[in-house]
């Protein structure tokens, strides 16, 4: 409800978020996929992709949860993690 009242930026971001995880606990796992999925891929914001991971996660969609994670994460390409980007590259692919 709180989303189609005219929501916008960071409070529209943050009640979508919310609605995806309610919607995950309530066993409502696509909904909640779709839902977090699209806020992630339009704001990059790093909650949406924790939370989709946890609905992932909660759905039985473990090796999923965890490549999505493992994606991002090597999407930052900070720290030592250029060094080692080869080897978590390769268990991405074997995952899934």
């Amino acid at each position: 409800m709180a989303v189609k009242s005219g929501f916008s930026g960071k409070r529209k971001t943050k009640a979508e978020i919310q609605l995806g995880s309610s919607l995950c606990v309530t066993g409502q796992s696509e909904s909640a996929f779709g839902i977090l999925s699209r806020v992630n891929r339009e704001t990059g914001d790093p909650a949406a992709l924790a939370f989709l991971c946890i609905a992932l996660f909660r759905s039985g969609e473990i090796k999923r949860s965890l490549k999505t994670a493992l994606s991002f994460i090597l999407s930052v390409n900070q720290g030592l993690l250029p060094e080692y980007k080869r080897a978590p590259s390769q268990y991405i692919d074997e995952i899934c």
